[in-house]
């Protein structure tokens, strides 16, 4: 007879996925629900506790609509348009803005967890059936890195942090002197970057410093050149904390990337306006 024991350390290995962590702000927990989207971004939903502890509201952070700008398909066609919304009514789930999201007492909260994640892998293939799709840009820095730049690509590309959870970066490359871990954040501009930032913010926030040293952190942001003084400050504002927990290139300064990624950095972790010669898109 056929014992479910023979499961047992799959089942072990499926819990180990699963993990909690504080958000960016005191009121918000960031659940990484060890589902993965088809290109190997994590499903990461966020729970924020309501003030009498008693209910939960969990959502996706925006992730799934940045996800659908990504590929470009922020307009669905008809057909996709009513596959979404037949998506988020069977789900029982609710819209609002760009989240998201469902609401229940804490003692739903592994069902209000389970049904975001599941919503989300639901939702985000519905942008094939648009005419707009196109790859994603950790796609594109992975296949740079490798059949332009010349670099060589781990193949395991998930990382222990410090508190012993797995997080999946867009590759480690073996560069001459050191491992590099490089995570995308795509987006064209500030606001589309915000949650991509977020995430590349929260991923290299727990790793082991010594483990990990800041030479050894890149986050390559795909498009951000500012016209006007308040996306100047934007940007900047958005550089300086990511500059926080990692170097910060562009990918459209090529020639920086390469430079940081082949001989290190001096210690400026802005590789965006501070380049290696080449002109900044600042300018």
């Amino acid at each position: 007879m056929t014992d479910c024991t023979i499961l047992n350390p799959a089942m072990e290995s499926l819990r180990a996925e699963f993990s909690c962590s504080r958000s960016f702000d005191s009121t918000t927990l960031v659940v990484a629900t060890g589902r993965y989207y088809s290109d190997g971004d994590p499903v990461e939903v966020y729970v924020r506790p309501q003030p009498d502890k008693d209910r939960l509201a969990v959502s996706d952070g925006g992730l799934t609509f940045s996800r659908r700008s990504l590929y470009a398909a922020e307009e669905l066609s008809r057909t996709a348009k009513s596959l979404w919304d037949d998506i988020i009514q069977d789900f029982g789930v609710l819209e609002f803005s760009d989240r998201i999201y469902a609401t229940g007492p804490v003692s739903a909260a592994a069902d209000l967890i389970g049904r975001i994640a599941d919503v989300c892998l639901a939702l985000d293939s519905v942008r094939l059936l648009s005419d707009g799709s196109r790859r994603t840009f950790a796609s594109t820095l992975s296949t740079w890195l490798k059949d332009e730049a010349g670099f060589n690509i781990k193949t395991e590309s998930s990382v222990s942090d410090r508190f012993g959870n797995k997080q999946k970066f867009t590759a480690i490359v073996e560069a001459p002197d050191r491992e590099i871990l490089v995570q995308a954040a795509g987006g064209r501009g500030v606001q589309d970057l915000k949650r991509p930032a977020e995430h590349a913010y929260f991923a290299f926030t727990g790793l082991n410093a010594e483990q990990w040293p800041m030479d050894a952190r890149l986050i390559v942001v795909e498009h951000l050149v500012p016209k006007t003084d308040n996306q100047r400050r934007a940007a900047r504002g958005l550089i300086d904390r990511l500059s926080e927990v990692a170097h910060v290139a562009s990918f459209e300064q090529q020639l920086s990337l390469s430079a940081f990624i082949r001989r290190g950095s001096d210690g400026q972790r802005d590789l965006v306006t501070n380049t290696y010669g080449q002109t900044s898109s600042w300018g």
